[in-house]
């Protein structure tokens, strides 16, 4: 497989500050889902009906895309949002038209709901997986049929199937490595979907920046969240209640990091002066909230235009095999991690 790395740029943020507690209401709302990420209608025309040119494929060419995040709103997690954006407008520009499947039925699988019938009944050229389980059925059933599939933070391989993810594990090292030049020796992490590759390779990213820093690990100090704002709460209190409590938390997405903060606020702490908390992301909302989050940027519209590009290679190339695409990250540091602050005392 060939391996890439694509540049994108950093979008700046926006100057408006908000507090945890504002941007949170927001996201239970659903006030941070935008009306682009929608689900578009398709309906194709009999094949019969279909005009087009000499030598020129059919339009509208169709690819799918199938989000899974087990009980949890994945339409309202930023992170689907932004790569759903990226991925529509080069789906656009690819000449291709995009549909939302709607997700598993029920607990009861069946032949007639699966993805590849859906695939086959609306027909789609090929799909594009976000937030599956490594375990989920439906990766078997997409790579026996060989119905070009890209994942985004899942290393599926087989014989038209790649996939696309961010810098995981280096990027969480780096964060690591960072709050222990501002002095941090009590790092504590709030872990993503421990089956989930992101989760896993964070936690590996984690783990790794404290051998690198000789720091020692410390099982109290790991605490499982899912990447969505309850669990960073939670996370926060249990951390909180410890003998000896962490000096900093770094979360395993920005939702989670607002949840910990706004536990921290609830238990009379001030964020960065009492502990500090980081996240990884670089949502919306990061740097228009108060105090500003001190996160891993991954480029999310990038994510999902590099997937479709990975998908129509997968589709129109069949000579080569499935790319492989991985994401550069960057520390973006703000006020959550008391760097002003500890500049200050040195």
């Amino acid at each position: 497989m060939n391996e890439e790395k694509i540049e994108r740029p950093i979008p700046e943020p926006p100057s408006a500050r908000m507090s945890a507690e504002a941007v949170s209401e927001m996201l239970r709302q659903g006030q941070a889902i935008t009306d682009e990420v929608r689900e578009r209608a398709i309906h194709l025309a009999a094949r019969g009906q279909m005009l087009h040119r000499v030598g020129e494929p059919a339009y509208p060419r169709v690819i799918g895309t199938a989000i899974t995040t087990g009980l949890q709103p994945d339409l309202r997690h930023p992170f689907f949002a932004d790569v759903l954006e990226g991925l529509k407008e080069r789906a656009v520009a690819s000449r291709y038209d995009l549909l939302l499947f709607s997700g598993h039925i029920s607990g009861d699988f069946t032949a007639e709901f699966s993805y590849v019938a859906r695939c086959r009944r609306h027909n789609i050229a090929g799909v594009i997986l976000m937030g599956f389980s490594r375990t989920d059925p439906e990766l078997r059933h997409l790579l026996d049929e060989e119905i070009p599939t890209v994942a985004i933070d899942l290393d599926l391989v087989g014989a038209r199937a790649g996939y696309v993810m961010s810098e995981n594990v280096e990027a969480a090292a780096t964060m690591v490595q960072y709050l222990r030049t501002l002095g941090y020796k009590r790092i504590a992490h709030i872990s993503g979907i421990p089956f989930s590759r992101p989760g896993t390779d964070r936690v590996l990213g984690y783990r790794s920046g404290l051998e690198r820093e000789y720091l020692p690990f410390r099982a109290e100090y790991l605490v499982e969240g899912d990447f969505y704002e309850p669990t960073g709460y939670a996370g926060m209190e249990k951390l909180l209640a410890l003998e000896e409590r962490p000096e900093v938390v770094f979360c395993a997405s920005d939702t989670m990091a607002l949840g910990a903060i706004r536990a921290a606020h609830v238990a009379g702490l001030r964020v960065p002066e009492d502990i500090a908390v980081v996240g990884f992301d670089d949502a919306s909302f990061a740097s228009v909230m108060e105090p500003a989050l001190t996160t891993v940027h991954q480029d999310k519209p990038g994510l999902g235009a590099a997937a479709c590009e990975a998908l129509v290679r997968i589709i129109e190339d069949t000579a080569n095999g499935p790319p492989v695409v991985i994401l550069p990250t960057e520390l973006i540091v703000r006020e959550s991690c008391g760097a002003t602050l500890r500049a200050r005392v040195d």
